[in-house]
């Protein structure tokens, strides 16, 4: 297990609540935009559509895919911002135990 895979444990999901094994062939040599977000902070509630919509329109066939890290504190408020999102998500209990917890900072880092 190397470099983003690692870094999640196994630990990422689809909307659909699947977990997503990073290891997989069509995962590696991806670059990852780690996106940190949340539902409550008005800015991020206007660039998450466009980022959205930027993101379905470019990135098919692309290297490139992001990972939603909500700084949201409860699982309604993740699950309801997360269902329009086209990309995969690190589980919100997982996220709390990891390095990725942010506060009040929308950012997006690249990692592979």
């Amino acid at each position: 297990m190397a470099g983003i895979a690692k870094s999640f444990n196994g630990h990422i999901i689809k909307r659909s609540n699947k977990e997503v094994d990073l290891n997989e062939e069509k995962y590696k040599r991806k670059i990852f935009g780690l996106y940190f977000s949340s539902h409550w902070c008005p800015p991020r509630r206007v660039f998450t559509p466009l980022l959205s919509e930027s993101y379905t329109e470019y990135h098919r066939g692309k290297r490139f895919k992001i990972i939603f890290i909500s700084s949201d504190s409860d699982e309604k408020s993740f699950n309801d911002y997360y269902k329009n999102m086209p990309w995969l998500a690190s589980d919100l209990k997982e996220r709390r135990k990891k390095k990725f917890y942010q506060r009040n900072l929308m950012s997006m880092k690249f990692q592979n």
